[in-house]
């Protein structure tokens, strides 16, 4: 009896002409003969999965146990897997990208604006000018020029990018938001797979 051993990976991302999955595709195995196992069939993608489609860690041993008879099988990892097939890359459309830019710049800027007339700032750099200087004056520069400068230097180093390249290797509170939405969507997911196995049963 052999003995083997698989690991799932947790998700994988194919190329939309692939049909066939593999062992070696969608799991790490070690065993006498990994070279054979790899090379069983496990799913056979069809256009009713669509873009992604979840495959159960218990297909894939039934699989091999029909391809390799007589096998001991350990599973270790996830026990689902989800294949997604990338979409072919579209050429950018260059005037949604500069309407999207303009929408976002103005907007980004309006929110600031607002939120400085609501707080008072302009006030606040008048109230802060007299106190360090005694004088009154209605547009202390000297304060609103590096106020503004450090707004946009803040905002840099918050989300840690500066176009597209990263400041540190430590990653930005956007990608960690963005890690834990890809996270919920595949827990999502393989929820979903568990609910339509137990009512197909």
């Amino acid at each position: 009896m052999s003995e083997i051993v698989l690991q799932m990976k947790q998700k994988i991302v194919i190329a939309p002409q692939v049909i066939n999955l593999y062992v070696k595709d969608i799991a790490r195995v070690t065993a006498t003969n990994a070279c054979i196992v790899g090379e069983v069939k496990v799913y056979t993608l069809t256009e009713e999965d669509g873009n992604i489609c979840v495959i159960s860690a218990l297909d894939v041993i039934k699989e091999i146990s029909i391809a390799i008879p007589n096998s001991n099988i350990n599973l270790i990892g996830a026990d689902h897997i989800i294949v997604e097939k990338t979409n072919e890359k579209k050429s950018t459309n260059v005037f949604f990208v500069g309407l999207a830019w303009l929408v976002l710049f103005f907007g980004a800027g309006l929110t600031i604006m607002n939120f400085h007339e609501d707080v008072s700032m302009k006030e606040v750099h008048q109230n802060l000018h007299f106190l360090l200087s005694g004088e009154e004056n209605d547009n202390p520069y000297w304060l609103q020029i590096p106020y503004s400068l450090g707004v946009g230097l803040g905002m840099i180093i918050f989300f840690n990018h500066l176009f597209k390249k990263k400041i540190t290797e430590e990653p930005s509170p956007l990608d960690v938001e963005m890690f834990l939405y890809q996270e919920n969507v595949d827990k999502y997911l393989i929820k979903k797979q568990k609910n339509s196995s137990k009512d197909s049963n």
